[in-house]
């Protein structure tokens, strides 16, 4: 297989990802299948990426639901796919070992089925972190919170850091 690992992340960096929110969800607190614009560090999009899940899913199991989001280009081909089976306990920063019940992971494949690599949520105080893994589950970036250990945690935008292992940003 071909690897496409690396194509991939030269079109991603710099990258910025913005969900679109749909008026049902904001007014009545209906889940919607989410919908992405990705764009490229000028602002034009690059992909649009959206979700099929189950909506019973997304109303009882909120961010323990699975689901798949398609990523296509911008005639609309589809490019790779992004996966996650259901998990009731997963979520709790400071007990997501990768691979452990408690830790949310995510596949990224290519249509045909080939595993680009994986993210896996790892341990972390109070706000979510993340490990990305090649297709051979080796670690290569972590993706950092903002610090938000507060009592009172804001709902500004929350910016990450996407590091090497060696902390390099």
């Amino acid at each position: 297989p071909i690897d496409l690992s690396a194509r991939v992340n030269a079109t991603l960096i710099g990258a910025s990802f913005l969900i679109k929110k749909e008026w049902l969800e904001i007014l009545a607190g209906w889940e919607t299948k989410n919908k992405y614009v990705i764009m490229n560090e000028a602002g034009e999009q690059i992909y649009y990426a959206y979700e099929s899940s189950d909506v019973c899913e997304r109303m009882c199991c909120k961010a323990g639901r699975s689901f798949t989001i398609y990523i296509v280009d911008n005639t609309g081909r589809e490019v790779m796919c992004v996966s996650r089976g259901f998990k009731c306990c997963a979520g709790w920063t400071c007990c997501a070992e990768p691979g452990s019940c408690a830790a949310h992971e995510v596949t990224v494949e290519t249509l045909s089925g080939y595993e680009i690599g994986s993210v896996s949520q790892r341990p972390s105080c109070c706000v979510a972190a993340y490990q990305v893994q090649d297709q051979n589950k080796k670690p290569i970036l972590n993706i950092d919170p903002p610090y938000c250990c507060d009592l009172v945690c804001s709902c500004d935008e929350k910016l990450f850091t996407i590091n090497t292992l060696g902390g390099i940003s």
